[in-house]
């Protein structure tokens, strides 16, 4: 297993606007060249839909748009590091238990708010792989209630569910669990949902999905961690119960 050790850089542009300079000596240098002569192999950015208000200020604390992203990703990727996107799908901070819906959805009905979620994803994964700096193998934890059974499958994160394939491998309509529902049956908040150290009784599955990858990265318990692990490394840590097939194929 590789072990990463990471620092979330998504400030760093308006440190540097700011006058900030880094220094491991006398002269001044670039944060990123610090960083990676001391070890640190990956750098975590967050992303905010639209961090300004209707006046075009933005609300500070990093500016974390998307082209502030994608300069911040290649400046990495040219440090010799790798990248982890940390989507917040709200104008400003989220975390567990704060997640204010993005100006522009906030009139939308759930089918609209799915549909929004899901091209929104898609264009930033899009303009990532334009610009050359595909994010590292995120893997997300999807939470489900069956009945009496408590089922989590780990899937890409470029894919969504499909419902006829969910109803086809477990019997049922695919149906999430509330984020109240997941802490108290699998034991971690939304956010930060880990397919090990669940709950007893909780099924935990592999989508086809992940199998493009040598190596995903799935949440460890909280929204700001993460841990990198071969596909037989997360079989044998989340007890995987078995191999389906229950998401749509991915666009692009």
């Amino acid at each position: 297993m590789e072990f990463i050790k990471g620092a979330d850089l998504s400030s760093l542009l308006e440190v540097e606007r700011c006058g900030g300079l880094f220094r491991d000596g006398a002269a001044p240098e670039d944060a990123l060249a610090i960083f990676r002569r001391y070890g640190v192999s990956w750098v975590r950015l967050r992303l905010w839909n639209d961090p300004y208000d209707g006046a075009g200020n933005d609300y500070g604390a990093g500016v974390c748009d998307l082209p502030a992203v994608l300069t911040l990703a290649r400046r990495a990727k040219n440090a010799g590091m790798s990248w982890l996107l940390d989507l917040h799908y709200s104008d400003f901070w989220a975390d567990p238990g704060k997640q204010t819906t993005p100006k522009a959805w906030q009139n939308l009905d759930e089918a609209g708010l799915e549909a929004a979620v899901y091209r929104y994803t898609r264009d930033v994964l899009c303009a990532c792989r334009a610009a050359g700096v595909e994010p590292g193998r995120i893997a997300k934890s999807l939470s489900f209630k069956l009945e009496d059974r408590t089922i989590l499958v780990v899937a890409a994160g470029d894919v969504k569910v499909d419902n006829g394939k969910y109803k086809a491998a477990f019997g049922g309509k695919a149906k999430m669990l509330t984020p109240d529902e997941a802490v108290e049956r699998i034991g971690h908040a939304v956010g930060g949902v880990c397919p090990f150290a669940v709950k007893p009784g909780t099924e935990v599955y592999l989508d086809e999905s992940l199998r493009r990858f040598d190596t995903v990265l799935p949440a460890a318990g909280s929204s700001n961690s993460c841990i990198e692990l071969t596909l037989p490394e997360l079989e044998t840590y989340a007890e995987t119960t078995r191999w389906v097939d229950v998401c749509k194929p991915r666009e692009g």
